[in-house]
C-alpha cells in the first residue's frame, strides 16, 4: 500500500479541501444509494474504508504515528477494514497532537466530551459537519425510526455549540419540526415545563429526546402527573448515562419509571448509542428494547474483540467494542471503546456497559501507548 508521509507545514488548504471533498462525496453517494437499494456490497465498503485509511494516514500525524508504532516504524498495509488499526477513544482527550487531518483553525466545528477523565475534555474537530448531518438523517431513516415532531430535553446547538448531542438532536429538530421551538432546556439548564405540558395537551404524538439523566429529573418533578402524560403514539429516545452525578438507575428501572410517569409505551422507547468521537449512531429498534441490542446504518461496522486474545469474538461472546465509521473522515474512522458488548448477528451488538477496571490485552494499544507513539 503506497501511503504518503503525514502532511508537513505549511498546510495546503486548497489541495486538502479537494481531496477531502472527493472522498466525502463518495461516502455520501454510498450512504444515499445503499439506503435506497438495500444492503451494501461488502467489497465497495472495503474499497472505501481502505481509501479513507490511506487518506487519514497521509493527513493525520497523530494517527500515522500511532499506526507506525504498531508496525516497527512502518505503516501497516491492511487488506480489509477489520485490519485497520483502531484508536482508543481516550486519545481525543490525552493526545498532544490533535487527532485530526487538518489544523484546528480549519475546523468548521469542534465538539467536546464531558471530561470525566482527570478533568480533560476530548476534542473532535470537524472540517465540515455535512457528513455528520447526512449520517444522522440517513441512519435514522434506514433503521425505520419514527418521523415525528420533536421536543428535546437538552440545550439547543446555539446554547451548547460544543455538544455533539445537541447538534445531532438539532438535525432531527430541523427536519421534523422546522417551524417549532423544540429545545426545552436553556443555556442555564432550566427546563421549560410549561412548554412540554402544552405540547402534551395538544394530544398529537411526538418524539421526546433527552439523556437518561434528563428523563430521570423529568420523572422526579413534583406534581407532574397527569400534565406530562405523552399522547398515544409518542416515542421517547434516551441516551447517555449519569456521568459525574452520583446517580445511577438500571435501564429497566428507568424505563418502568418513564412508563409510569410519562405514560409512554415500553415498545416506544429507543436507546441511542453514540460518542462525541464518532459521526454515526447505533439504536435499539424493534421489540424488546431492554435487551440493549443496537444496530447501526450500513456505513458503520461494529466488532467485538476478546479482551484476552484480541481476536474477534464469536457470536454471543462478550468483549470490548470497536467501531469503524466511514463518516468519520476528518479524524479517524476506526475507534476502540472501553465499552463491553456481546457480538450479535450482522452489524449489531448487545451493550453491557463500561468496565473501567479492565485492560484489554491483545487489542488496540491503550491511550497511554497512543501518547507514547506521539513522542517517539
Amino acid at each position: 500500500m503506497n501511503v504518503p508521509a503525514p502532511i508537513q507545514e505549511p498546510f495546503d488548504a486548497a489541495g486538502f479541501r479537494e481531496e477531502y471533498l472527493a472522498l466525502a462525496e463518495r461516502i455520501r453517494v454510498t450512504m444515499q444509494t445503499q439506503v435506497r437499494a438495500g444492503p451494501p456490497q461488502e467489497d465497495s465498503f472495503e474499497a472505501l474504508a481502505l481509501d479513507i485509511f490511506r487518506f487519514q494516514c497521509a493527513h493525520n500525524p497523530a494517527y500515522s504515528n500511532f499506526c507506525r508504532s504498531l508496525n516497527h516504524g512502518r505503516l501497516p498495509e491492511p487488506g480489509t477494514w477489520s485490519e485497520i488499526p483502531s484508536v482508543p477513544a481516550e486519545a481525543f482527550k490525552l493526545a498532544e497532537i490533535p487527532v485530526a487531518c487538518f489544523p484546528p483553525e480549519q475546523a468548521q466545528a469542534c465538539f467536546q466530551t464531558s471530561g470525566t477523565t482527570a478533568g480533560a475534555r476530548g476534542k473532535h474537530y470537524f472540517y465540515s459537519t455535512d457528513l455528520y448531518r447526512d449520517s444522522v438523517l440517513l441512519g435514522w431513516r434506514e433503521l425505520g425510526l419514527p418521523e415525528l415532531p420533536t421536543m428535546i430535553l437538552t440545550p439547543s446547538p446555539l446554547d451548547a455549540p460544543q455538544s455533539s448531542l445537541s447538534f445531532m438532536m438539532g438535525v432531527l429538530a430541523e427536519t421534523w419540526s422546522p417551524e417549532e421551538e423544540s429545545f426545552l432546556v436553556n443555556a442555564g439548564g432550566e427546563l421549560d415545563v410549561a412548554a412540554l405540558e402544552a405540547r402534551c395537551a395538544e394530544g398529537s404524538p411526538f418524539l421526546l429526546l433527552g439523556t437518561a439523566l434528563s428523563f430521570l429529573h423529568l420523572c422526579e418533578l413534583p406534581g407532574q402527573a397527569p400534565a406530562l402524560r405523552l399522547p398515544a403514539g409518542s416515542f421517547v429516545l434516551e441516551t447517555g448515562g449519569y456521568k459525574g452525578t452520583g446517580r445511577a438507575l438500571e435501564k429497566s428501572a428507568l424505563y418502568s419509571l418513564m412508563q409510569n410517569r410519562l405514560g409512554v409505551d415500553p415498545e416506544n422507547i429507543i436507546n441511542e448509542y453514540g460518542m462525541t468521537e464518532l459521526s454515526s449512531q447505533f439504536y435499539t429498534v424493534g421489540p424488546g428494547k431492554e435487551n440493549q441490542t443496537h444496530r447501526g446504518p450500513h456505513w458503520v461496522r461494529a466488532r467485538v474483540r476478546n479482551p484476552e486474545s484480541g481476536e474477534p469474538a464469536e457470536e454471543g461472546e462478550a468483549g470490548f467494542l470497536e467501531i469503524f465509521d466511514l463518516a468519520n473522515l476528518g479524524s479517524v474512522a476506526a475507534l476502540s471503546t472501553r465499552d463491553l458488548a456481546v457480538r450479535r448477528d450482522g452489524n449489531s451488538f448487545e451493550l453491557l456497559g463500561r468496565d473501567p477496571r479492565a485492560t484489554p490485552r491483545g487489542c488496540s494499544l491503550s491511550a497511554g501507548a497512543f501518547q507514547d507513539a506521539q513522542q517517539s
